[in-house]
């Protein structure tokens, strides 16, 4: 079991640092302004 969150904290990561810099092209510094506090707040709820 813990295997498998290491696993979902690694998918987590990537996905999160994807969506990240697609944000980042797509809105420029905006988009990061915006959604970066919110993938802290997640990265704080994965964590524990």
């Amino acid at each position: 079991m813990e295997l498998d969150l290491n696993i979902l904290k690694i998918l987590y990561y990537l996905l999160s640092s994807l969506i990240t810099s697609t944000l980042g092209t797509l809105i420029g510094a905006g988009g990061s302004a915006l959604f970066g506090p919110f993938l802290l707040l997640t990265e704080k709820f994965f964590r524990g």
